[in-house]
């Protein structure tokens, strides 16, 4: 008989658990399959065993999924077992059975091959026992098997569930039709716009591994636009980047926006890393290239703007501060404060050379009143910041080619041979030319000029590099030379000519020690003793003042921390804290619940005290036997009344003693004068009421896990 039971998994989905018994030979066998499809995905759980707490959770194991462990070198093959639903135990309990099957015919045939499983076998049966942690993988493609989280929904930190993307060979083994190559070309912008890239890269804060994710945002009555967040789990740090998904646009954009409402903190935002921003109210003006590109509402950029000028700023706190900088950066801030609330109207100005910035238009797709977009010609020096000037889109190719040629057609440099003397070039060299024509031949050619044919560009780059024509910073004349000459430096730190300089180059080698080598006067060595010693003291005094010297701690801002006064503080809040945490505590088990668990563990105490036998003396014994009441008593009606009027005197509230009340989370009786009717809204009934199916189905699932056991 084949029995057949759909439930579902908490915080997974139905399942189908189909059971097979056998009246005459009492052969059992149960396997599950899943209720729904293939995933669009596969799954791997990874779980790491440490208590025998872990053997007992549920795992769903679908017959084309693959089982490992990686400690014993352990795998089940997909399709080789199928489908169950069990737990951890019984999934190595059936491992250890399927190898124990052909034990007998394996010692029969092949001793040694037994005796290695059999080795096997104990080191699958000791993991039950869990001496020492192992790692359980269950790897998926079809995405429907499963391991418990017996935290959920909170995370568990044992267990590590990654989905991803089926191969050909996996989609193929599932049966699934893969699709053709005109279909995937077809689809792939189409995939690229719904999927969410990753990529590993280092966090710019500890530069520790991160993952960052890329999507690709269509942003309307605009372009596509590519938004990379990075997320860093080892410190916190969250950033993110807008870069423009299309070309640079033939002409600039200028958005101006005249801020009237709080509303428009909430217009999205688009501010490329070419965008400059600017406030004529406050004076203020964001070049372009800071806070890189962003995707934020007008809020978030003002935000950012007030955190880069104002928070992070090193010149508004710290050893490094001028009161007068100080106030104004505090006037600003709260002047953008006053416009991000809504109380101080403002215009601001985003002005992108490359077209690439948006700001949203709420009465799209109408004009905004308040915003107006005007598009610019560029000027040559936003050509020149974007790049455009140097770039070429156009037969770069054959220009490319033709420079070649033209390098290859001229020599770099000719010499022109004319029948110029020196001394018709200048007069002033007439006197040494005539020196020089006495001693040579006057039939030998002379050299009237240089003819540089080479490109223009690369005349500029040779001037560049070997002119020694600098000019002083802050001299009004044109010739650097005439405002004073340069002190030449050698690469030995002497200045030429000086007395140091002369008396070196009048000296020998020196040696090792820089004493001078040969044979010196006593007057030099009593100088290069002194020199000696007063350097060996000054790296003595530097020596003592760092060994000595307490390490300062600085925080972002670069003000000074005291360290000890921040323990203390800590210490204090830690204290506070857990002052209030235990005051919370007491108030959510009941002040009234308290105070009865204090008198019953009294009177615990006071009975424990008490000898083990008790005789008819026992005052609480006997005090307790006369105010036990009795079915039949005679007495009973007047103990009660005793009773009742021991209460009056004592002014004691009168408690409900009816027929017994619904139960609730809480454990409250009812006033002393409830008619028994039931007035709530059913809530704590069907909270009781889930919490039994709920066990009833965990108790059902068990039965079914267990039973061919």
């Amino acid at each position: 008989m084949t029995r057949l039971l759909l439930t579902k998994i908490p915080f997974f989905k139905e399942i189908i658990v189909s059971s097979f018994a056998c009246e005459n030979c009492g052969w059992v066998n149960n396997e599950i399959q899943s209720a729904g499809k293939i995933q669009e995905q596969g799954v791997q759980y990874k779980l790491h065993v440490s208590s025998k707490e872990d053997l007992n959770r549920e795992v769903v194991k679908a017959d084309c999924a693959t089982t490992k462990i990686p400690e014993l070198d352990f795998e089940i093959p997909p399709f080789t077992q199928k489908g169950a639903l069990s737990t951890l135990e019984g999934l190595i309990d059936r491992a250890v059975a399927g190898l124990e099957q052909d034990q007998p015919t394996r010692k029969a045939t092949d001793p040694d091959v037994a005796s290695k499983i059999e080795e096997f076998i104990e080191k699958l049966t000791k993991l039950k026992d869990v001496e020492m942690p192992f790692t359980l993988v269950v790897d998926d493609p079809s995405g429907n098997s499963f391991v418990e989280n017996p935290n959920a929904p909170q995370k568990d930190e044992a267990l590590m569930i990654t989905h991803y993307k089926r191969d050909a060979v996996q989609d193929s083994m599932l049966g699934l039709q893969a699709s053709t190559e005109e279909e995937k070309s077809q689809n792939t912008m189409e995939d690229l716009r719904n999927e969410v890239l990753q990529f590993g890269t280092n966090c710019p804060g500890c530069n520790a591994p991160a993952e960052t994710n890329m999507k690709i945002v269509q942003i309307p009555h605009f372009k596509e636009v590519i938004i990379m967040a990075t997320n860093c789990e080892a410190c916190g740090q969250r950033t993110n980047e807008v870069k423009s998904g299309g070309a640079t646009e033939p002409l600039g954009t200028k958005i101006t926006l005249r801020i009237t409402d709080p509303s428009d903190m909430s217009r999205d935002l688009l501010k490329s890393e070419t965008c400059a921003v600017s406030i004529p109210e406050l004076e203020f003006e964001l070049g372009m290239g800071i806070l890189g590109g962003k995707f934020t509402t007008l809020e978030g950029l003002l935000n950012d703007v007030k955190e880069l000028t104002v928070a992070k700023n090193p010149f508004f706190a710290g050893d490094s501060t001028i009161p007068e900088r100080s106030e104004k950066l505090r006037e600003f801030g709260q002047k953008l404060n006053e416009i991000i609330l809504g109380k101080r109207e403002a215009h601001i100005i985003l002005r992108d050379s490359a077209g690439n910035s948006y700001l949203q238009n709420l009465y799209a797709p109408d004009p905004d009143p308040e915003m107006t977009v005007e598009k610019f010609e560029r000027t040559f020096e936003d050509n020149e910041e974007l790049g455009l000037n140097d770039m070429n889109t156009e037969d770069y190719q054959e220009q490319k080619s033709r420079d070649i040629e033209l390098i290859n057609q001229y020599s770099l440099m000719r010499i022109v041979d004319d029948d110029v003397t020196w001394k018709s070039l200048t007069k002033e060299k007439e006197t040494v030319l005539v020196a020089a024509e006495s001693d040579e031949d006057e039939e030998t050619p002379v050299v009237a000029e240089f003819i540089d044919e080479r490109p223009e560009i690369i005349q500029q780059m040779e001037e560049f590099r070997f002119s020694n024509k600098w000019k002083i910073l802050g001299d009004d004349k044109e010739d650097s030379q005439e405002s004073g000459q340069f002190i030449q430096t050698r690469s030995d730190g002497l200045i030429p000519g000086s007395e140091s300089a002369q008396r070196k180059k009048s000296q020998g080698k020196e040696m090792l020690s820089g004493g001078q080598a040969g044979l010196i006067s006593t007057e030099i060595l009593r100088k290069e003793k002194e020199d000696r010693r007063q350097k060996e003291k000054a790296a003595e005094r530097v020596a003592d003042d760092s060994r000595n010297a307490t390490t300062i701690f600085r925080d972002k801002s670069g003000k000074k921390r005291d360290l000890d006064q921040e323990r203390i503080e800590h210490k204090k809040k830690e204290e506070e804290k857990a002052a209030k945490q235990e005051k919370y505590s007491q108030w959510g088990k009941g002040v009234a619940q308290e105070e009865q668990q204090r008198k019953n563990v009294m009177e615990a105490l006071h009975e424990m005290q008490k000898p083990l036998a008790r005789h008819i003396d026992d005052e609480d014994l006997d005090r307790f036997l006369r105010e036990k009441e009795r079915d039949g008593d005679p007495m009973a009606g007047l103990i009660r009344k005793k009773k009742e009027k021991e209460a009056k005197n004592k002014n004691e509230r009168p408690v409900y003693s009816g027929p017994a009340p619904p139960p609730n989370r809480f454990n409250l009786y009812p006033g002393y004068r409830w008619d028994g009717v039931d007035r709530s809204n059913g809530f704590e009934q069907k909270r009781y009421a889930r919490q039994a199916d709920k066990k009833a189905v965990q108790e059902i699932a068990y039965k079914w896990s267990v039973e061919d056991m």
